[in-house]
């Protein structure tokens, strides 16, 4: 903090604040920021690209958890600006200059103390968060303050026009994250890096044991469409933290760039990539592949989803096996056949991206709904229903509100019962190309109706190549991508994931990751409540090839201290492992855990890679009865297009804290 002294009337100030991240890793990941606030006349500060271009003004760096003095003398700051322009009194507080700037607000103080020696303007963000303030001495009205956006590690620039009745111009404050917006105790924890014997670019857990599998190419470290039928695999189980690999050849199928698919039965049904037409299962008891059915119409990065009634749809796939007319067909996984789909076209989902076709089909947002039919929420602007049943069909579901094409950006069905979908990122083409902050909600009623759609607040970081998982209580976990894609780089990687939350529609920074995972990565939710996330590169000799994966434990893990781990409850049985659509289930908690006043939810697994992942799902379960001492009965969604049958994890929340989920498989 310092107080600007000089002899002359400052009549307009420009400052530029530049962002350091500061001190170590470790520091990193606390917040720890230091501002440098300089101004070019003094030119012993060497240490990077820092400056206050002002005419009145010196070097002063702030750094740590201390505001500074004000102008009053105090240590404290004096009024914390709050929303609609109203103040309170504070003894202490600390700004988040974290955040990103966008859509700035100029907040008008009160004079600071009787002699009125002072009043404030914060630049804001949301809420009571403001990011910078200046501390102004007699002057005759507010100052102004414009900013533009600037995520962490760019400059955040302050346009301030003032004019002063003295020379003195008044302070620069800085500050650091308040325990209120996520000090580093609720940040949660990164674990150890896990290494893999290849770039874990699609991944999926087990249902049957809980592990983790993940694959590249035919290469453990690079790719080559039509090379060769076989691929890397490897599995990691948590419990032992072993790691083991192995070359799938017996399908005769290169397994990247696919699109994957969980079935009713927890089979991962794997379809085309490098080995276009190719289709392959993978048998979650018996920890095995085999071959099935090939498709009509070879695909590479194209998505699929089970439907409604077991059967897996695709559609488009441009990246292999020539380029258009990817249109819909449908996987009968019974008598391991494929069917083409003439009324489902892709035409209507296509994007406009720069690239044409190679690119316009690919990575498409599907979710199972009631009756068989599939919405195509995304990347394209224009949303689509397919129906597939007997020839398909095909109608407008809408246009995703103001968000422009989205292409590797994510969707997530974070309460299906409501039909509410989260999206988040992308851009508005696949590569070399601005990603954006743009977050939407999305309302899924009847099939072949319009889907509502509601822009909500923006993310922090603008992403592509990101990924979202969707957590026991609803929020969304958003890791990595770039602000602008370039596939194969680490540059401009977005480090700080962030969570949002469907209550209050608002996004919060967790812990900084140690490494860049951007285009070829991946993340899933474990049955423990933590989330892999790793991959990335895959490209040879490149030096962007992260052949390594971490597990992040959420806050929701620890108590208030950030280190200590939370109690958690303990689900002691399940009444039924098969529990069928619609029909009665009770969860017993055990009374050696916290049983409080318990919620519950369910969690279609999911399969990720490219962004994509059509199978998680979260079905919130209310409305229990008692079946006894902390025993609950609920009854299941009756829509099979809703509850879509396959494998789930069952979580039971106390306090905020998820219990380590029991397994069960949905039936029809």
């Amino acid at each position: 903090m310092h107080r600007f002294e000089n002899n002359f009337q400052c009549l307009s100030t420009l400052v530029s604040i530049h962002r350091i991240i500061s001190g170590t890793n470790s520091d990193r990941q606390r917040g720890v920021l230091s501002y440098d606030v300089a101004q070019p006349r003094v030119p012993e500060d060497t240490e990077g690209p820092r400056t206050m271009e002002s005419r009145c003004g010196e070097i002063k760096r702030c750094r740590g958890y201390t505001c500074g003095r004000i102008i009053d003398g105090q240590t404290a700051l004096a009024f914390l600006p709050l929303p609609a322009g109203k103040f309170q009194s504070t003894a202490n507080h600390s700004i988040d200059l974290l955040q990103t700037v966008s859509s700035p607000t100029v907040w008008r103080g009160p004079r600071l103390d009787p002699a009125g020696r002072g009043r404030t303007c914060c630049l804001a963000t949301e809420g009571d968060s403001p990011v910078c303030w200046l501390m102004v001495s007699n002057t005759t009205s507010c100052i102004a303050v414009s900013g533009t956006d600037a995520p962490p590690g760019t400059d955040l620039t302050a346009t301030m026009e003032c004019k002063y009745r003295s020379s003195n111009c008044g302070e620069i404050g800085c500050g650091l994250l308040s325990a209120a917006h996520g000090a580093s105790n609720s940040l949660g924890q990164w674990g150890p890096t896990i290494k893999f014997p290849l770039v874990p670019a699609a991944a999926s857990v087990n249902p049957v044991t809980g592990k983790l599998l993940v694959w590249s190419a035919y290469s453990p470290t690079t790719f080559s469409a039509g090379h060769a039928g076989y691929t890397q695999t490897a599995e990691y189980d948590p419990k032992g933290d072993l790691i083991s690999s192995f070359n799938v050849s017996n399908t005769g199928h290169d397994m990247f760039c696919p699109g994957i698919s969980l079935d009713f039965n927890g089979r991962l049904v794997v379809t085309g990539g490098d080995t276009a037409p190719k289709t392959s299962l993978r048998i979650a008891a018996q920890d095995d592949w085999i071959p099935a059915g090939n498709m009509n119409i070879p695909r590479g990065y194209q998505a699929s989803v089970t439907v409604s009634d077991g059967r897996v749809f695709t559609i488009g796939g441009s990246w292999s096996g020539g380029y258009g007319g990817k249109n819909g067909e449908i996987f009968n996984p019974t008598s391991n056949t494929w069917s083409l789909l003439p009324g489902c076209p892709v035409a209507p989902m296509l994007t406009n991206d720069a690239q044409g076709i190679f690119r316009q089909d690919n990575h498409g947002w599907l979710f199972a709904w009631q009756n068989g039919y599939v919405l195509q929420a995304g990347p394209s602007h224009n949303m689509n229903w397919y129906g597939t049943t007997n020839n398909g069909s095909q109608a407008p579901a809408g246009v995703r509100g103001t968000d422009p094409d989205a292409m590797d950006g994510i969707a997530v069905m974070y309460d299906a019962v409501a039909g509410k979908i989260f999206s988040a990122g992308g851009s508005p083409s696949y590569q070399n190309s601005y990603a954006t902050r743009n977050s939407q909600v999305m309302t899924v009623t009847a099939p072949n109706v319009n889907v509502t759609t509601e822009t909500i607040n923006p993310m922090w970081f603008a992403r592509a190549f990101h990924n979202g998982v969707v957590l026991p209580d609803g929020r969304v976990f958003i890791v990595g991508g770039q602000t602008y894609a370039v596939p194969f780089s680490d540059g401009n990687s977005s480090m700080t994931p962030e969570v949002w939350d469907p209550v209050t529609t608002r996004f919060t920074k967790w812990a900084t990751g140690p490494t860049p995972r951007n285009y070829h990565s991946v993340a899933v939710l474990m049955p423990n409540g933590t989330i892999f996330s790793g991959g990335g590169g895959l490209c040879g000799s490149c030096s962007t090839n992260h052949e390594d994966g971490q597990l992040f434990s959420p806050p929701y893990l620890f108590q208030a201290d950030g280190v200590t781990p939370a109690a958690r409850p303990i689900i002691a049985n399940v009444s039924s492992t098969t529990p069928a659509v619609g029909s009665k289930f009770t969860i017993t908690l055990s009374s050696k855990g916290p049983v409080g006043k318990p919620s519950f939810s369910m969690i279609r697994i999911g399969s990720n890679t490219h962004t994509v992942n059509t199978d998680q799902r979260r079905i919130a379960l209310t409305n229990p009865t008692s079946a006894g001492l902390n025993a609950y009965t609920f009854a299941l969604p009756t829509d099979a297009g809703i509850l879509l049958p396959g494998y789930y994890y069952v979580f039971a929340i106390s306090g905020g804290v998820p219990s380590v989920a029991t397994i069960v498989q949905v039936t029809l």
